[in-house]
């Protein structure tokens, strides 16, 4: 007679059901959340583009009227949707506001969004410069979520907003009202006078025989002179060289035109952006006359777009900002000075680069952000702050790029 053969049963025992279930919600009540936080923090960090353009769309404006707008049509920025008009509007869901007065800033949001990101213009009357992320209240208290948000990219909490609905927290800059040199007048923010007041305020806004406040004080004093054209401007030993006729350098716009000058201030306080493949960028010291080796030729300036400063001297790019991937600065040595300190002072945005080269200090004073590079010398003497990094064999003590 034939054996039965056994059949072998197939199948999960209930008690094996029971783990898996429970395994998974274990899983799913970890990655949810975490899922939801990444979700939220890339829906805030990509407000950031567009905040910025207006911002260096704003301090462009800034240095040909000497003042900031409220209306977004006579900034020269495109948004996806059309040309915008008035103090706000809104572009693939975000919405932008511009405000003017006691602080100047653009706003950003999103419906939906517990979070609004601030960006301070340059020459703000409060928190100059500074990025701010600011936490929605519930039942007057910061909503934990929006209060976690701010904090996971580094934010510190601030005593005043912008709104009296929200939490600030500075993720960029010094979170004082007045700058980094504390309340006017004050000892940036010692609490004590005498000794440590007036003193301890130029510590911070002062670096080797220079003073920042001083310098953007007397470029602001300059006339504007207007949109350049043609091949560059050129104020070299004192003489005036344009191809737009005689007359100053300084507080201009160069889109696609470049500037050299060897005298105090000679192109300083211009917007430089490279336009139709024609380069823009600004000479310091121009390697033709040293006769001036500090000079502030070109301090002060805005570079976009893949502009450049060229400093052969000292300082000679000082309190310039950089944005854009292709903009940047770099020190040279010439024959008599070189660009010693030529970007003390400044600020690398949303991917520049500072090139210190092999001049010494030449990258000093920067401050580097938002992805930029530093390269050279002077690195280990700047500041970094976000994803700003170091690149090279001085870096120092400096976080290095990936």
């Amino acid at each position: 007679m034939k054996k039965k053969s056994k059949q072998k049963k197939v199948g999960f025992t209930l008690m094996e059901v029971l783990v898996v279930v429970i395994i998974i919600g274990i899983l799913s009540s970890i990655a949810l959340p975490q899922y939801r936080k990444a979700v939220t923090k890339s829906r805030y960090t990509g407000m950031m583009p567009l905040a910025r353009s207006i911002k260096d769309a704003e301090e462009e404006y800034y240095h040909r009227e000497e003042d900031y707008t409220s209306e977004l049509a006579y900034l020269s920025v495109q948004m996806p949707g059309g040309n915008p008009s008035g103090s706000s509007a809104t572009s693939q869901g975000t919405t932008v506001s511009l405000t003017n007065g006691d602080a100047n800033y653009v706003k950003a949001s999103q419906a939906g969004l517990d979070n609004t990101l601030v960006m301070y213009f340059t020459n703000s009357g409060k928190y100059p410069g500074e990025i701010h992320c600011e936490a929605v209240k519930e039942g007057g208290n910061v909503k934990e979520s929006a209060r976690e948000l701010c904090l996971n990219l580094g934010g510190r909490e601030l005593a005043s907003s912008t709104d009296a609905n929200y939490v600030a927290y500075v993720l960029s800059g010094a979170g004082s009202e007045f700058g980094a040199g504390g309340e006017p007048g004050g000892s940036g923010g010692s609490g004590e006078e005498g000794e440590s007041g007036e003193e301890g305020e130029e510590q911070q806004t002062s670096g080797p025989d220079i003073n920042l406040p001083d310098i953007l004080a007397d470029i602001a004093a300059l006339p504007s002179t207007g949109t350049r054209s043609g091949w560059w401007c050129r104020n070299i030993g004192g003489t005036l060289d344009s191809d737009q006729g005689w007359g100053t350098c300084a507080k201009a716009t160069y889109p696609g035109v470049m500037c050299g000058s060897d005298v105090l201030y000679g192109c300083a306080g211009s917007t430089f952006r490279r336009q139709s493949g024609h380069s823009s960028r600004c000479d310091a010291g121009n390697d033709i006359d040293f006769s001036h080796p500090i000079d502030y030729a070109c301090a002060g300036s805005t570079f976009t777009n893949g502009a450049i400063c060229y400093s052969w001297s000292q300082y000679g790019c000082a309190a310039s900002t950089f944005s854009g991937s292709t903009s940047g600065f770099m020190a040279w040595d010439g024959d008599v000075n070189d660009g010693e300190y030529g970007c003390y002072g400044c600020t690398f945005t949303n991917g520049s680069f500072c090139q210190g080269s092999t001049v010494e200090h030449g990258c000093a004073g920067a401050i580097i952000q938002d992805g930029s590079k530093c390269y050279g010398m002077g690195c280990d003497e700047a500041t970094y702050e976000g994803s700003g990094c170091c690149n090279g064999d001085y870096c120092g003590t400096a976080p290095r790029c990936p």
